[in-house]
């Protein structure tokens, strides 16, 4: 048998105890406001002269003070009637704003993710702890949350018509909360206004738009609780996990006996994120352009120029390995060209990218940035040798007749990272920026210069090219592919900025005393959360695994450091001059 609420001892009894005591504060306090209104229509003409249209507060204020002097005894007698009705009003007003002082420091402590949410209050974030907190069974999955807190929709079809409806079950409370988080977001948050707007356009009334609207905030508000407690906790356990997809790639590995059995699933990548197939050996090479041809194991790239005079490699990823050797054999006997490596360019000097490039032997010329070599003698790693040919800003390599332009624009995704073009070719190759079809995993790709990373696109953009080498993943890269990518971080930059402005690190501060890191911790992951959150929702589906939230969730978290370190936007100025 369940527990009784009021019998708990976990912070969730505290949640639902504070709920109720609130709820019903409001409720007697509308109650009486609502007697009061109705007395004074019935009053005398005076009396309803003097309190028209007054609202709550203001009503009751006035006619709590109100200091009726004897005379007509049917007004005299109502004034006295709406005094102490406005002082009855007054009473659990006060007790709302006592609950909220106890409420508001719970919910902010243990649930900041959740605040961070458009459209969840205090309140509305108290309903739905106390549902998590009630049956923390249902938080196993989003579709057994969505089902306790009403919003799994159930057939309704009928004929040719296909539709859905809310199930009138489940939590009435949490339903309520989620009812209030979508009117709220529906007047007043642009991108659902947008969605309100293009689904009135496709035929939907405003009732079945609110039922579809539902759904977001359960996949937004699913275990997203904060630290410590066990509501968060087991959020954290389950989060992510949703039901499996058949027949569709996913991103998850696949069930086994070592536990793959308890990672989670993610959505479907989208097929124009994928590459070609692989071979036997585990690799595809494909042509570029002419005589320029891509390496990939689904995972890294490299390329390679075939010329009269030998074979020109761009980076030699360790992944590929071998096989890279393997592509270059296949395609210069097809084209009855020579095999020999003579030259590898490094596009920078990260292991992943040119772990493989001593393989090509000592008789190969190496080229890349100065700041390549002085990097890579620095690691003095066996299998990266240091370039012997430098370059500070611009080189042209000639070889065979063919010709690839280099150039350093400045420190990107490594402080090294360089742009290869390929004139002849209509091809760019940029390593570590873009990845085609796909979100850039940890933390901007893993980059060193935020502001530099978040520029490379428009300075790839200002060359001609209709190919483009990324460096990563499946397939090669189109100019759409890199203005997709723009608007991506442009959103994440643009939500970041608007979440610096909107979030109040006092509470978090207040919270922890002296413990200034847990302060500082509360207040930026708040801040993530709520500039991470529609990112990781519009771009589900557009970019593949877009709903990893890590990835976006960190990438956001280096991008509103940039800003707040690179352009001061969010710091505070000195006060003391």
């Amino acid at each position: 048998m369940p527990q009784p609420r009021s019998a708990r001892s976990d912070s969730g009894g505290t949640y639902a105890s504070s709920a109720d005591a609130k709820r019903s504060a409001r409720a007697g306090r509308t109650q009486t406001i609502n007697q009061a209104r109705a007395l004074i229509l019935t009053g005398p003409d005076d009396l309803r002269a003097r309190f028209p249209q007054h609202a709550p507060a203001d009503l009751v204020a006035e006619l709590a003070s109100l200091r009726p002097r004897p005379g007509d005894v049917v007004g005299y007698a109502t004034r006295i009637a709406v005094r102490e009705l406005g002082r009855r009003a007054a009473f659990p007003g006060g007790q709302l704003e006592r609950l909220d002082e106890l409420i508001v420091p719970l919910v902010t402590t243990r649930a900041p993710g959740l605040l961070a949410l458009y459209g969840v209050g205090p309140d509305t974030a108290a309903l739905l702890l106390v549902a998590a907190g009630d049956h923390p069974e249902r938080l196993r999955s989003e579709a057994a949350w969505a089902h306790l807190c009403a919003a799994a929709p159930i057939p309704a079809s009928s004929g040719k018509i296909t539709r859905h409806r809310l199930n009138p079950g489940g939590d009435r409370q949490a339903n309520h909360a989620l009812w209030r988080i979508v009117i709220t977001r529906m007047s007043s948050h642009p991108p659902t206004r947008a969605y309100v707007a293009r689904r009135t356009a496709e035929g939907l009334s405003k009732k079945e738009i609110i039922r579809v609207n539902h759904r977001d905030p359960v996949t937004a508000s699913h275990l997203t609780g904060g630290e410590p407690g066990p509501v968060a906790k087991a959020g954290t356990a389950a989060r992510g996990r949703a039901p499996r997809f058949q027949g569709d790639t996913v991103t998850s590995p696949a069930t086994g006996a070592d536990g793959a059995a308890d990672l989670p699933d993610y959505a479907p990548i989208p097929r124009s994120a994928l590459g070609p197939a692989l071979n036997d050996q585990r690799y595809y090479v494909g042509r570029v352009e002419r005589n320029l041809y891509w390496v990939t194991d689904g995972v890294y790239q490299s390329a390679f120029l075939t010329t009269r005079d030998g074979v020109v490699v761009f980076d030699a990823p360790p992944s590929i390995g071998n096989n890279l050797r393997l592509a270059v054999d296949e395609i210069a006997a097809a084209n009855g060209v020579p095999n020999r490596v003579t030259h590898l360019v490094y596009s920078h000097h990260h292991a992943d990218h040119a772990g493989a490039a001593s393989l090509f032997g000592g008789d190969v010329v190496r080229i890349g940035h100065e700041e390549t070599k002085r990097l890579l003698v620095r690691d003095n790693d066996p299998t990266r040798p240091a370039p012997e040919v430098t370059f500070t800003d611009r080189y042209t390599l000639e070889v065979g007749g063919e010709r690839a332009e280099l150039a350093w624009h400045g420190p990107n995704h490594s402080p090294d990272n360089i742009y290869i073009h390929f004139p002849g070719h209509d091809t760019l190759m940029l390593i570590d920026v873009v990845n085609a079809g796909w979100v850039p995993i940890y933390n901007v790709n893993l980059s060193e210069d935020v502001p530099g990373y978040i520029g490379a696109p428009a300075i790839a953009l200002d060359y001609p090219w209709t190919h483009f080498i990324c460096g990563h993943l499946g397939r090669l890269a189109t100019r759409d592919d890199v203005t997709v990518h723009q608007q991506y971080i442009a959103d994440i930059e643009a939500s970041a900025r608007e979440a610096l402005a909107t979030v109040d690190p006092i509470p978090f501060y207040m919270r922890y005393g002296e413990n200034a890191w847990a302060g500082v911790k509360a207040n930026l992951d708040t801040v993530t959360e709520r500039a991470a959150a529609p990112i990781v929702a519009k771009y589900t589906g557009v970019l593949a695994a877009a709903d990893i939230e890590i990835f976006t969730y960190t990438t956001t978290f280096q991008i509103m450091q940039s800003l707040r370190l690179d352009t001061g936007l969010g710091v505070s100025r000195p006060v003391n001059p």
